[in-house]
């Protein structure tokens, strides 16, 4: 991950998601936003790597497909949205009945990405909204964001979407004693879907289910030896977490292995 690079250990008690490599360095290039496209012809004959038209990995051939890969374009618009969020944040659950955002693949990346929760407030209780400043009650947004395909398994078989803001802050809000900072980086498993991606983040016993780990100045993961990054307040609080299925687009793009 580029911009983590330079963090030192004052970020311990940031939030995560995910282990997102192995343990040392990564033996296989990080996974990257791609369009699945018909396939060139020589002849009457294809000559694409995949039979399938979602160019799975078990419909990828030697040649002949009818469909191949393709870079995407940059500055092509990325959008996300979900029909419901749930926060815990300082022990107290914050329900959020939909959330939309957009922004830009930019050098396989989700550039510019900025997402509105709507309808949020503490166990769905329209009579404690949980608020962004200058924003309708009920409404959280997000400080601009920053999601980076990678792999999120040991054996580098699962892609996901490492997602963080610019300043390592998440999103800001006021749920009616005080404002709260969510802040660092989440990390959900990804699927390739025909409408486009589709990106679950959730939480086992109480924890993201997807963790991280990064060593003070290394891009990749390293077993039982690292710093955690968790979602969190204020330091000595709570670990918050984040129970989320993201449905990502444009249509036809999809994460695949490099």
């Amino acid at each position: 991950m580029k911009r983590i690079r330079t963090l030192g250990v004052c970020l311990v008690a940031m939030f995560a998601i995910g282990a997102v490599a192995a343990a040392g360095a990564s033996a296989a290039e990080p996974p990257t936003f791609k369009s699945c496209v018909k396939a060139a012809k020589v002849g009457k004959t294809y000559v694409g790597k995949f039979t399938s038209k979602e160019c799975t990995p078990a419909s990828k051939v030697e040649t002949g497909g009818k469909y191949e890969l393709a870079e995407v374009e940059s500055g092509t618009p990325f959008t996300i949205k979900s029909k419901a969020t749930t926060l815990t944040v300082e022990g107290k659950l914050v329900k959020c009945k939909k959330d939309k955002g957009a922004g830009q693949i930019v050098a396989s990346e989700a550039e510019f990405l900025t997402i509105t929760f709507e309808g949020c407030a503490i166990n769905g209780n329209k009579k404690e909204p949980c608020t962004t400043t200058g924003h309708a009650a009920g409404t959280i947004v997000t400080d601009e964001l920053i999601g980076e395909p990678k792999w999120i398994n040991a054996s580098e078989t699962q892609i996901g979407l490492v997602v963080f803001g610019l300043e390592f802050v998440f999103a800001e809000f006021d749920c009616g004693k005080g404002p709260i900072a969510l802040n660092s980086i989440v990390i959900g498993a990804a699927t390739n879907t025909k409408k486009g991606i589709t990106v679950a983040f959730k939480v086992s016993a109480g924890k993201q289910e997807q963790r991280a780990y990064w060593q003070e100045g290394e891009e990749q993961t390293n077993f039982g030896e690292t710093l955690p990054f968790h979602l969190y307040t204020n330091p000595g609080e709570k670990e918050a977490t984040l129970e989320s299925a993201e449905e990502q687009g444009p249509k036809g793009v999809g994460i695949f292995a490099s």
